[in-house]
């Protein structure tokens, strides 16, 4: 009997250290679980929270920009469709342009199956989706170099020309067609300055050549020689 008790008291005892072994094991594994949750997936998910509580309240106390900039061309954008212009034998008297006002659309630019309107003197914001005539530059039709800048978000507009292809412009006074005599990269403004130069009555479409959201010196350019419509002079 007593052999038998030993024996039994033998296997017990080790059956009683596994038992505390498994449940410590098991406590542990619960302290862990508590500590992810608590101490990093919390804290993880409460951040997401509030920074989606953030966006959305700025985004509802700041006005639309698209909407701020399109209510503000719309307040500084003069579009003429119409002046009291006398033509003969195909010239234009340039005295005719005298009226004419910064920010005003006087016709649309054509390259290809795209088109853009034409703006005179815009300021940066009008001047966006557009082609704008700068300070400084001849009217289309008119001695000199008519330069109109297209930003780079517009800039395949000009960037799938190619030379010889044709550029139609339509104002309220003329009509024209250009072809493409040249496409470069002009390594700064005096470069861009000097883009068609020798030519009687010239038009240089041009943009910021940079790539992605910088701004650099130099342009692309694309210029091109008048084959029809009415000259303005003097």
């Amino acid at each position: 009997m007593n052999r038998v008790r030993k024996r039994i008291i033998l296997c017990k005892t080790p059956f009683r250290r596994r038992i505390s072994t498994d449940s410590r094991a098991k406590n542990m594994t619960k302290n862990e679980k508590r500590l992810l949750i608590n101490g990093i997936l919390l804290p993880i998910f409460t951040a997401i929270i509030l920074s989606v509580l953030y966006v959305g309240i700025i985004n509802a106390l700041t006005p639309d920009k698209g909407f701020q900039m399109a209510a503000e061309q719309g307040k500084q954008v003069n579009e003429i469709t119409s002046f009291d212009i006398k033509e003969e034998n195909g010239n234009i008297k340039k005295s005719s342009f005298n009226k004419l006002e910064n920010n005003s659309v006087i016709g649309k630019i054509s390259v290809g199956d795209e088109s853009l309107p034409l703006i005179y003197k815009a300021d940066k914001v009008n001047a966006n989706e557009r082609f704008n005539i700068n300070i400084g530059s001849s009217l289309p039709g008119e001695i000199g170099t008519c330069f109109a800048e297209v930003y780079k978000n517009n800039s395949a507009k000009i960037k799938l020309a190619s030379e010889g292809d044709t550029i139609n412009i339509d104002t309220f006074y003329s009509s024209y067609e250009y072809t493409i005599k040249s496409i470069y990269t002009a390594h700064n403004k005096h470069e861009l300055k000097n883009a068609g130069a020798g030519l009687s009555r010239a038009l240089v479409l041009y943009t910021d050549n940079s790539v992605g959201a910088g701004i650099s010196n130099e342009y692309y350019v694309c210029v091109a020689v008048m084959k029809s419509g009415a000259k303005v002079n003097a």
